[in-house]
């Protein structure tokens, strides 16, 4: 394998990688090797050897070491060390812009083993600072307001950043890249009081993590470099959404008074992977000059993991608050694994202004989970439920969804951390919160595994006044093999606005379980779907990848669904109905055949997407080029060998194929065996035969495009028969490859990564 993309190391657990480098969901192949390995082919990506770069650009230091851990830099002006960095956890750093000169640059890898030394080194890359000046814009001074709502000359942009006509954004709305800044006019302090920066932003960039399309903040004092505003260098964990603007807090300027300032937005891509998005916008500029008062102690005690407060399970925390916006509180406690638990944070219901969002992190800080409603926009506390997956300390972390704007002596709550014992339940999927469409949808319910012996589910509904109406009943489902789902019309109840739905599923035993959505709204809007790049036409495989991304903006994506059509006739529903805002899913199509496929998405409230008048079309392979072992292998007395620990690289053509090898085996010995999927979909069924042709072990990839890997005991020495075959008969095609491979066991100490 190439080991292409973003790569991460890792020298221990990392229960969740939605917080990493590497992100949630994408990991594509995994290399393992000796902690004490040394050789990570370090190299600097930027500045690049021989740059020259203005002295009034913001720079980040970036670095390749994918087998590294951490990392550090060494920036030296004019042969004398200008600034070092060390341990950082990520290989790239802002250091803001710098003054003019010759500069070098060399990068530093570790590694556990390394210790505080560098495991790797970089060569030394050179690069020049040249003298360069900002526009000579007036100087403003303190207070200051600039609403951003028109391109007056006053601010400087560079990169990607431009006017909207409204407020400045970085991107053209749906996709971004590289680099760039924009800069206030210089701006004059007072002498004296408590100036204070505030500004409104909203975005949509690749996740809220701190590694990827960084969003710093930077500051200009009396002409010089720019660098990192100190305490609200860099904006993450806010959450991204390009519909909601989300405001800052107050950011203390008085270190600054009777200087000259200037403000500057950076934002850096570092690569260009899931460049899609509004980017970062800026609206509503305020410098003031005297911070507003709102009763909050300045240094609130749990506001680092380092200072987490002890709770115990079992135990409920009162008279907690996040006073000072841009806080976040963090408790600590000691669990058992296996220990089913659960923590919610009480604010809404109580009163309080606080729209709480709750992480549970593991020993070194690293996220486990997290939850933002109980009920999607409809029981805006938090809760999470979970089975701990270690013996040991825990961490739990608060704050606000609008985070780092939101805080007051308003934002009071409550912590709960209890243990439980997981009881049966029933739950909405449509609708997941209290929006309904505005006409005729499914509602549709989960039942758990715990609650068995379902006999049927009855669906009900009351009208607004529930002093002076009753439940009227809508409908049961008494078959389960497809979900518990029942259609409703409005119209049928005069309209549903306000109202109340419930759900009720009763055991053989007579248990009952429901659940409920109170104040229905209308979600009037329609979800969308697109494909995630199109088809190859015609396909060199008859299984058809087909990949999507949906969107809502309300109450969010339910699922996507597809129709096809073969040779033209007539649309045809796939009986397939992923759920996620994104994916992929293999199509088995048969020989010659035209086929063309459409999507929609549905979503949480049961709006559905209106079918698109056409798609994406492909033609599926007739026939294929067989290899140079067809068809001789395709009887086991043409059998190919197997080398040991080796691998053999297949195809599977033509259709029906079947690939026959043999190999030895030791009597009593395990071996590993791996039918890896390469492309075009392949997946196996693969058995193992002894010389007189008998079955002794067969097993199946679970669907198309999967491998799959067993362990089978050799009952005597000899030679033995593997046949691989396709899942189903009609795979075939030149991209249709898989690998066979196998080998001894052996017990590998991984770190565990929960996504």
């Amino acid at each position: 394998t190439s080991y292409s993309g973003r790569a991460e190391a890792f020298e221990r657990d990392d229960p969740n990688l939605a917080d990493n480098p590497i992100g949630a969901k994408t990991a594509s192949s995994l290399k393992v090797q000796a902690r004490s390995f040394t050789s990570l082919n370090s190299s600097i990506l930027y500045p690049t050897n021989g740059s020259s770069i203005p002295s009034t650009d913001s720079i980040t230091l970036f670095m390749s070491s994918p087998l590294a851990t951490a990392f550090g830099f060494t920036l030296n002006r004019d042969g004398q060390l200008y600034q070092s960095y060390d341990n950082l956890p990520f290989p790239a750093v802002s250091i803001g812009s710098l003054p003019p000169g010759n500069y070098s640059v060399r990068g530093c890898a570790k590694v556990a083993a390394s210790g505080a030394d560098c495991a790797d080194r970089t060569g030394w890359v050179n690069f020049t600072v040249t003298s360069a000046s900002l526009p000579n814009n007036s100087l403003k001074t303190a207070p200051y307001n600039d609403g951003l709502n028109s391109s007056n000359g006053d601010w400087h942009a560079t990169g990607g950043w431009q006017h909207t006509g409204t407020h400045w954004r970085y991107g053209n709305g749906t996709t971004y890249s590289g680099s760039g800044s924009l800069t206030s006019p210089p701006i004059r302090l007072p002498e004296s009081g408590s100036p204070y920066l505030y500004f409104n932003y909203r975005y949509r960039t690749e996740s809220p993590a701190p590694w990827w399309d960084q969003r710093h903040l930077q500051i200009s004092v009396d002409g010089g470099p720019f660098s990192d505003l100190p305490g609200w260098g860099q904006f993450y964990q806010d959450p991204p959404t390009a519909n909601t603007w989300l405001n800052t807090p107050n950011m203390d300027l008085s270190p600054y008074l009777g200087r000259t300032i200037r403000i500057r937005f950076y934002f850096n891509t570092l690569d260009d992977n899931y460049n899609q998005g509004v980017g970062w916008e800026i609206d509503n500029f305020q410098i003031l000059n005297t911070q507003p008062t709102g009763g909050c102690a300045v240094n609130p005690a749990n506001t680092s993991l380092s200072a987490a407060r002890w709770v115990n399970i079992g135990e409920t925390v009162v008279g907690e608050t996040l006073c000072v916006p841009g806080s976040q509180m963090y408790y600590q406690f000691f669990g058992f694994q296996g220990q089913s638990i659960w923590a919610e944070v009480n604010a809404k219901a109580i009163g309080s202004q606080l729209d709480p969002y709750l992480y549970l992190l593991d020993s070194s800080g690293g996220i486990i989970t997290e939850n933002d409603d109980i009920v999607y926009q409809q029981n805006q506390d938090s809760r999470i439920e979970i089975t701990l997956p270690y013996t040991g300390n825990y961490y739990l972390r608060v704050k606000a969804w609008d985070h780092p704007g939101a805080g007051g002596a308003d934002y009071y709550y409550v912590l709960r951390l209890m243990e439980f014992n997981t009881s049966p339940y029933l739950r909405f999927i449509i609708p997941a919160s209290n929006w309904i469409a505005g006409g005729p949808f499914e509602a549709r319910v989960e039942v758990n595994a715990q609650a068995s012996g379902i006999s049927q589910v009855d669906f009900y509904y009351r009208a607004p006044d529930a002093a002076n109406s009753s439940w009227q009943l809508i409908g049961s489902d008494t078959n389960g093999s497809d979900g518990w789902s029942i259609n409703i019309n409005p119209a049928s109840f005069g309209g549903m606005v306000g109202g109340t739905i419930y759900a009720q599923a009763r055991s053989t035993s007579g248990q009952i379980w429901g659940d409920w959505r109170l104040n229905l709204q209308i979600d009037g809007g329609k979800p969308t779907a697109q494909w995630s790049g199109g088809l190859p036409n015609p396909s060199g495989s008859t299984a058809v990848r087909l990949a999507w991304s949906a969107q809502d903006d309300v109450s969010g994506i339910s699922r996507v669904e597809f129709q096809y059509r073969i040779n033209d006739g007539g649309w045809q529903d796939w009986n397939v109905k992923p759920t996620g805002e994104s994916g992929s899913i293999w199509f088995l199509g048969q020989a010659g055949q035209k086929v063309e496929f459409r999507i929609r998405a549905v979503d949480r409230a049961g709006n559905v997407q209106d079918w698109p008048a056409g798609g994406q079309v492909t033609t599926l392979p007739v026939s294929c080029t067989a290899g140079s072992d067809e068809p001789a292998n395709d009887q086991r007395a043409g059998a190919i060998f197997l080398p040991y620990e080796t691998g053999l690289e297949q195809q599977l053509c033509p259709a029906a194929d079947r690939d026959w090898m043999r190999f030895d085996a030791q009597a009593g010995k395990p071996y590993l065996f791996f039918g890896i999927s390469q492309a075009g979909g392949a997946a196996l069924k693969m058995g193992i035969y002894d010389s007189a042709g008998n079955l002794l072990s067969e097993r199946s990839a679970a669907d198309l495009g999967q491998s799959l890997t067993f362990i089978w005991t050799a009952p005597v020495s000899g030679t033995y028969y593997l046949l691989a075959a396709p899942l189903q008969d009609g795979l075939f095609g030149n991209d249709m490859r898989y690998r066979i491979w196998y080998g001894e066991p052996r017990q590998l100490f991984l770190p565990m990564v929960n996504r």
